[in-house]
């Protein structure tokens, strides 16, 4: 996610299993091959990577449109609310999106479904840009809120083992990701990133947890 101030720079597979056989412990998995991903999750990355290859020849323009800079706008604002996490401000902020979402969609989709994981991350959108308003009046771009409420989801999952071989990386960034956005909110770090619009996000995934992995 990032935060741009007056123009300022400011995510096909089967259900983890179980091996059979000699020491396959219960509950545990390697998983499928890294790239074989669920629908929903592949369907999302190529939409992201398709957006910013178009609006890096259309100069930008899909972002101008997209950004969200507050609620004074009438129907605009309120579709900006979730148009902002389609445009990314670089290659390397979309990468980084992309590689919550391949690894969140991984081992989340399998269990809630790919429904709920596009509109976990619509949620999640919505409310960082909400609690980002409340602290900063700079814009919003990129789908790193959305991406914070699927770390939300999936955070007391893997705690309590849900994602076999997947629990201690998803454990680590998760608070890797909460951690920093917590860092850059006190602290005069990073500026430009909106942190606030991070946490928002991951509390609202946080808050739909246990509605939605039992």
């Amino acid at each position: 996610m990032r935060e741009r101030r007056n123009r300022d720079h400011g995510d096909n597979v089967t259900p983890l299993r179980p091996r059979g056989g000699a020491g396959g412990g219960a509950g545990r998995s390697s998983g499928p091959p890294a790239f074989n991903l669920p629908p929903m999750t592949r369907m999302i990355a190529m939409v992201l990577i398709a957006i910013h290859v178009i609006d890096w020849f259309a100069g930008g323009a899909i972002a101008r449109h997209a950004v969200f800079s507050g609620l004074h706008d009438g129907l605009r604002s309120l579709f900006s609310l979730f148009t902002y996490a389609l445009v990314h401000a670089s290659l390397g902020h979309l990468a980084m999106n992309l590689v919550g979402l391949v690894i969140l969609g991984k081992v989340l989709e399998p269990r809630i479904g790919g429904k709920w994981l596009l509109i976990m991350l619509a949620i999640g959108s919505a409310a960082g840009a909400l609690v980002h308003i409340l602290v900063s009046s700079g814009w919003l771009i990129g789908s790193s809120a959305g991406i914070g409420a699927l770390y939300g989801v999936a955070l007391p999952a893997a705690k309590n083992g849900r994602f076999g071989a997947y629990d201690r990386l998803v454990i680590l960034l998760s608070l890797l990701f909460v951690g920093i956005s917590l860092a850059g909110l006190v602290l005069p770090i990073m500026g430009g990133v909106a942190h606030a619009a991070h946490l928002g996000g991951f509390l609202a995934g946080l808050f739909m947890s246990q509605k939605l992995i039992r």
